[in-house]
């Protein structure tokens, strides 16, 4: 199963459960006639959830629009949760308890998307796919119709020349070629930062290569530092990262564990 699909699943599950203990909540204080009236609330809870694309924590950039979201869907389907109550519950005289209910839910499910900010989407190193590479020619850092125009960046050809030669830990790789910095020329920059706005502030140096030592896992707007670092680069520049994929994570994983309890703290990881 992909990480994707078992996000989305483990959001809704735990929108249900949140929904469920809130109506039960009803159901148990507010004397609700029949047990399955808060399974059905909880249920078109959920289901009108994932129409409105309230449950799509992934697409939410600030935690204040996570907020806002959740807080706009609580106020339109709580509404019409309560509509229901309140005309079609015959004899029923708690309908205002369906507004506590809904904060209840509300605040949960603000904690839910916090909970999966703080330990799922910042954890991006293991959200990478690998790309399928079955019909792909290499042909190295510049394309043969490129080098008859283009001459080789040198700074790239030491870079990738020093590949082998690098330390596995990532923590040490940065103190490497900060040993060798000399060997590079002055319109080479080197950068560890996770915010892409500072890249701006190297506008005016226009570099023809950009060695970002951080992750790109630890960077969580991508689209934006590798825009800034192409906006500052000169024509025909490049652009040194490297990223941890979930192929080479599980990989990883697996291998610092005897079989068995490998998958299982596999499995654990997701947290």
């Amino acid at each position: 199963m992909k990480r994707a699909i078992r996000d989305r699943i483990l959001i809704l599950i735990g929108d249900f459960v949140i929904a469920l203990f809130a109506f039960g909540l009803l159901y148990y204080y507010g004397k609700l006639p029949h047990w399955y009236q808060p399974v059905l609330s909880a249920l078109v809870w959920v289901i009108l959830g994932v129409v409105t694309q309230k449950l799509r924590f992934s697409s939410y950039k600030r935690m204040w629009y996570a907020i806002l979201g959740i807080f706009l869907q609580t106020v339109v389907v709580g509404a019409l949760i309560f509509l229901h109550y309140h005309f079609f519950v015959q004899g029923w005289k708690y309908h205002y308890s369906v507004i506590i209910v809904l904060l209840i839910i509300f605040f949960l499910e603000v904690l839910l998307y916090a909970l999966f900010r703080r330990f799922v989407y910042r954890k991006i190193p293991y959200f990478y796919e690998e790309p399928v590479l079955d019909d792909v020619q290499e042909k190295g850092v510049y394309s043969l119709e490129e080098q008859k125009d283009i001459p080789l960046n040198k700074d790239v050809e030491k870079l990738i020349a020093l590949i082998p030669e690098m330390p596995r830990k990532r923590e040490s790789v940065e103190g490497k070629i900060k040993e060798i910095e000399d060997l590079f020329s002055e319109d080479v920059l080197f950068l560890n930062t996770t915010n892409p706005e500072e890249l701006l502030n190297y506008k005016q140096k226009s570099p023809h290569l950009v060695i970002h030592f951080c992750s790109l896992n630890r960077i969580r707007h991508i689209n934006t530092l590798l825009s800034n670092t192409n906006d500052i680069l000169t024509k025909g520049g490049c652009i040194a990262c490297h990223c941890l994929t979930s192929a080479m994570h599980r990989e990883k994983v697996l291998r610092q564990s005897p079989p068995v309890i490998n998958r299982i703290v596999y499995a654990l990881d997701f947290f």
